[in-house]
């Protein structure tokens, strides 16, 4: 779950599951709160099985999950965050092994789909594969946020140049904070009589404030976001 992880979309956004499988991400997020999570999966065994997960959980979702059986490249819809573990090409009738020029194009459509003042890109990639993603996205006006590093699979965040939520410094996003201030992963205790929280991250391309009323699930899910919690 480390791709949902750094969900940061605008509450109440549209987000975008792209190559869902059976649904783990799009599940998760709509579990958060009322975002439209748009769950893309073209393959058509995984997408019986995602629409079955998505009835079944129907009653803990406070969002929508719209399952959709088709690849990226026919999706057209605008969506402020883009969520994905792509197919490396091993499934894709390319090469047995990860094909860059493969996951470059996937990516390419999912960063088409994004809002950009608001678009973020949240994906796993092969490690290898991490500098040729980076400078390919920077031609696309995407700047590296974060990356975690694995054995076998990286995660990459990546943002609009023009994203209307960061900010040079820690002072100016707190600043422009609204709600109670959090600052990830320094010392913080959550206020539960806060209308809304505010949680600020210290990202490679900026600091970055997100929104977000407070309910249950979201003061769990700050929770480790915060030394200590």
């Amino acid at each position: 779950m480390e791709v949902v992880r750094d969900l940061r979309a605008p509450w109440r956004g549209e987000v975008l599951d792209a190559g869902a499988g059976c649904g783990s991400f799009a599940l998760t997020v709509a579990t958060l709160g009322p975002y439209t999570v748009y769950a893309v999966e073209p393959d058509p065994e995984h997408s019986a099985a995602l629409s079955a997960n998505v009835s079944a959980n129907r009653d803990v979702l406070l969002g929508d999950v719209l399952p959709l059986e088709c690849g990226i490249e026919d999706f057209r819809r605008p969506v402020d965050e883009v969520l994905t573990d792509p197919p490396w090409g091993l499934r894709s009738g390319i090469s047995r092994t990860p094909d860059l020029e493969f996951v470059l194009s996937f990516l390419d459509a999912c960063v088409d789909v994004l809002r950009p003042k608001t678009g973020r890109l949240v994906t796993r990639c092969p490690p290898e594969f991490i500098d040729d993603i980076v400078d390919h996205m920077s031609e696309r006006g995407y700047l590296l946020d974060r990356v975690k590093r694995r054995h076998k699979a990286a995660v990459l965040v990546l943002r609009s140049e023009d994203h209307r939520d960061y900010y040079d410094d820690r002072e100016s996003a707190v600043a422009a904070a609204g709600g109670q201030v959090l600052v990830a992963w320094e010392d913080g205790e959550l206020d539960p009589e806060a209308d809304r929280y505010s949680l600020v991250t210290p990202y490679e391309s900026g600091w970055h404030v997100w929104e977000v009323p407070n309910t249950d699930r979201i003061r769990e899910f700050l929770k480790g976001f915060l030394k200590g919690g």
